[in-house]
């Protein structure tokens, strides 16, 4: 999913980008510079509510050619991308200062509210260790590192994980089988010792 990502075309020629499962495109920003063709490919509601920013002297397609500057949706019912394009260095200001915006109204977006509920409730126990709310509006609420958090996150992934009860089987098995062939075997291990 590409949900409330930025992807940015800086340093490349081309980019290709297609957004066909549902919703997976909403609150993305693609971001295309200036000396890159990009391309945005869209089905059903992909590219829905996704900025489709085109810097000055970049060149931007999107497919279905129906998704033009102001079509919202095409004959064929597939939203369509916010398309902005700029025709000069002063409005490439504009167009950055827009997608700051953006990121500041995801706050009171209703699928951004929804999406938010969803992940919260996925991590009820907080087992993971994520602050849900940085990795959607980009902004931390909590002051605990990057790191401490990573760290949190892989240990709490390795004791919910099949790997590691696997391993307390394997244990415990281990254990009831060396109990029993030590009962079992008891009296002949005492007299090979004497």
């Amino acid at each position: 999913s590409l949900m409330y990502t930025m992807i940015n075309s800086n340093d490349r020629d081309r980019i290709h980008i297609k957004s066909h499962a549902h919703l997976s495109g909403y609150g993305a920003t693609v971001l295309c510079q200036s000396g890159s063709k990009c391309t945005l490919e869209c089905k059903s509601t992909g590219c829905m509510n996704m900025d489709f920013v085109c810097l000055y002297g970049s060149k931007c397609e999107v497919s279905p050619n129906e998704c033009g500057h102001r079509n919202k949706v095409s004959s064929d019912g597939i939203e369509c991308p916010i398309w902005s394009e700029s025709e000069s260095k002063d409005q490439d200001k504009v167009l950055m200062e827009y997608i700051e915006q953006r990121k500041l109204d995801r706050v009171d977006d209703d699928i951004n509210n929804k999406c938010l509920m969803e992940l919260k409730m996925n991590d009820e126990d907080g087992e993971f260790g994520i602050n849900i709310e940085s990795l959607i509006t980009g902004f931390s609420t909590k002051t605990k590192g990057g790191y401490h958090d990573l760290i949190r996150m892989i240990f709490a992934s390795i004791i919910y994980s099949n790997l590691f009860i696997s391993f307390i089987v394997f244990m415990l098995t281990f254990i009831f089988s060396w109990c029993f062939y030590s009962m079992k075997y008891r009296g002949e291990i005492y007299k090979q010792i004497r």
